[in-house]
């Protein structure tokens, strides 16, 4: 009995087939009925989805016939299922490396990454595993599978990955490893419910049934072929019909039931006949014939030769060879010896016919070959002179362009040398000049610093000292009023002139600075309102430095600040917070009867207008705002930390 697993790996890519073959006589009549170019494409399309229904000559025309129309229609989709088809007709006539061809140059313009040629990424790749298989390479096979169900998987598609799975364990039947086949099958098998996946199941239910044989259970092969042929006779795929009902034949004779396994061979024949392959259905004649005469029915063997014999009278060689041994060992064991010695003749002159036939053609391909490889050398010197040519000349233009290109970025970079050059030095007398403004600034201002220092600040201590030593004649009220303020008004001077003088001497000043500054202030003002307690806090994550000008003028919006509170509020209490991380802020609080505007920033009085005047000119904001449970809050902050809040 010969091995039927030799063509377990057909379903690789299973194509649609939905009615029995009167579906292609009724494509055949939409076809000549077809009235547009699109039309007979559409046409043409559905009858090549019947591929594994019609014989692969057939398929070729019409696979031929769609391809020129689609690139005729500028329809890329349609010319590539159109290839598709092309190639898997290369692959069953043993042309691996035209399918081969075919197949790499169609998966490099349709990628599996694009949604819109997925599906034909997957019917190439799939083929490249079976004209792997084809050639016998079932490591290149294996590795190609798994690189389709990785992708399968990747993308969610549940075709790519069912035939994955279903070629893997196909090849593993062919290894030897059934019970590993099983598991790739059952994987598959999760998705048998959905109707629309049903074609992709027409020969997994039979390799299933391979697997289970070759593991010895033969009732579960039984039960799966079953299904595989139920499956294709509802969708009309005679190729896959015609292969279950074959292993349902071997199956059955396993379990030697004989007429169940010639019923299911000789329905096998007749389901491969109706797709008028010539060369299939002799092969199928010679199984035949074995299955009698391996079931001691020789008679019906001689009976099957002699009808093959002469019903293919101008038939190849080889397959008369075939059915002549045959023929030879049914003679044998009826016990025809004049019969099966003029048998064994004709199997002698047939050989040497097959022998001569084909040392011909050898000689004719040789032939052909040396023809051809004389051709292809000559247009290959041809091109190698060409090339040559082409290659001098684009080298020398390359040469020109590296050159013009090396000439350009010179030029280019040595203005652009010059223009940073240019730059620099304007640059360096700009700083220079600013530096030299910045020094005679800096200069002018200790200068004036001293000039305050050493003459008017000497002579408002001089006045301070002095009102110490006068002494009015007249004792009265009025006179000693006038004294108090004359001395507290020439303090005031001093201090001012100090804080003038502090705030000039210095390039820059730290909130902590003017924090001790406003310490001080606080240390000279408080005897003189020992009901009021003041407090200087310090919250300093990060020292802000302050121009000399701005250090002054926040300084004399807390003094303000500070004596406002002192002289109208009535109050018990003032604290002073300075405090400063990514930015910085100064809040002065107190307890009194608090203020009647708050949020009016146009009301106030000289006092208040100064602070705002200030504030502005610093770039500040500030605010006052009512004390919880009284009293008020003056709060001064940059314009940035303000907008932030």
């Amino acid at each position: 009995m010969p091995k039927l697993c030799t063509i377990l790996f057909l379903v690789l890519c299973c194509t649609a087939v939905t009615a029995q073959t009167t579906i292609i006589d009724s494509l055949k009549k939409d076809l000549s009925k077809a009235s547009t170019p699109a039309q007979r494409l559409k046409t043409l399309m559905a009858i090549c989805d019947e591929q594994y229904s019609m014989s692969t000559d057939s398929l070729e025309h019409y696979a031929t016939v769609a391809r020129r129309l689609a690139l005729a229609q500028k329809n890329p989709f349609a010319a590539s299922l159109a290839n598709h088809k092309i190639a898997f007709c290369m692959m069953k006539l043993g042309r691996a490396d035209t399918a081969l061809l075919i197949a790499d140059r169609e998966l490099k313009t349709n990628t599996v990454a694009d949604r819109q040629t997925r599906d034909i990424y997957f019917k190439f790749s799939v083929l490249q595993a079976q004209v792997s298989n084809s050639k016998a390479n079932a490591a290149q096979t294996v590795t190609t599978l798994y690189k389709i169900l990785g992708e399968a998987e990747q993308f969610d598609d549940t075709l790519a990955t069912i035939h994955a799975n279903n070629g893997i364990g196909s090849v593993r039947i062919q290894m030897d490893q059934p019970a590993e086949a099983l598991v790739n099958f059952f994987s598959a098998l999760k998705f048998a419910a959905y109707p629309q996946y049903d074609r992709a199941f027409a020969s997994l239910y039979s390799n299933m049934a391979m697997a289970h044989s070759k593991l010895g259970n033969i009732d579960s092969a039984l039960f799966y072929v079953g299904k595989g042929i139920q499956l294709c006779r509802k969708i009309g795929n005679l190729t896959f019909l015609s292969n279950a009902l074959s292993y349902q034949s071997n199956f059955y004779l396993k379990k030697n039931k004989v007429p169940e396994a010639e019923a299911s061979l000789q329905e096998a024949i007749e389901v491969r006949k109706l797709m008028k392959e010539e060369m299939t259905y002799q092969n199928d004649q010679v199984r035949l014939a074995n299955f009698y005469l391996n079931t001691g029915q020789a008679a019906k063997a001689v009976n099957i030769c002699e009808t093959s014999l002469s019903a293919n009278v101008s038939a190849a060689p080889f397959l008369r060879l075939q059915v002549y041994e045959v023929l030879a060992k049914a003679y044998k064991a009826l016990d025809l010896s004049k019969l099966y010695q003029e048998t064994l003749e004709k199997i002698i002159s047939v050989r040497d016919s097959v022998q001569q036939d084909n040392a011909s053609t050898a000689l004719a391909e040789m032939q052909t070959r040396y023809e051809v490889q004389k051709k292809e050398n000559t247009i290959i010197q041809q091109e190698l002179d060409l090339s040559r040519k082409n290659y001098i000349l684009y080298g020398s233009l390359g040469l020109l362009v590296f050159a013009i290109v090396i000439a350009l970025l010179s030029f280019f970079n040595y203005r652009k040398r010059e223009k940073l050059k240019l730059d620099l030095l304007l640059q360096k007398e700009k700083d220079s000049a600013a530096l030299a403004v910045l020094r005679a600034g800096e200069s002018e201002r200790k200068r004036i610093a001293a000039d305050l220092h050493d003459n008017l600040g000497a002579y408002a201590a001089s006045i301070v000292s002095n009102l110490e030593f006068i002494k009015p004649q007249q004792q009265d009220e009025g006179s000693l009023v006038a004294m108090q303020e004359l001395r507290h008004n020439s303090l005031s001077i001093v201090s001012q002139l100090n804080d003038t003088i502090w705030v000039l001497n210095k390039d820059a000043l730290s909130l902590t600075a003017i924090s001790d500054r406003v310490k001080a202030f606080i240390r000279r003002v408080q005897p003189s309102f020992p009901q009021v307690q003041m407090q200087v806090s310090e919250d300093i994550g990060v020292d802000h430095l302050l121009p000399p000008a701005q250090a002054y003028q926040l300084f004399q919006i807390v003094q303000e600040a500070v004596n406002n509170a002192l002289r109208h509020s009535g109050c018990r209490q003032i604290d002073i917070l300075v405090a400063s991380r990514d930015s910085w802020q100064v809040q002065v609080t107190d307890d009194g009867s608090g203020m009647h505007r708050p949020s009016d920033k146009t009301g106030g009085g000289n006092g208040l207008v100064n602070m705002k005047a200030r504030a502005e000119e610093a770039g500040w904001d500030i605010s006052w705002s009512t004390g919880v449970p009284r009293g008020t809050v003056v709060l001064v902050l940059p314009k940035t930390a303000a907008s932030d809040r």
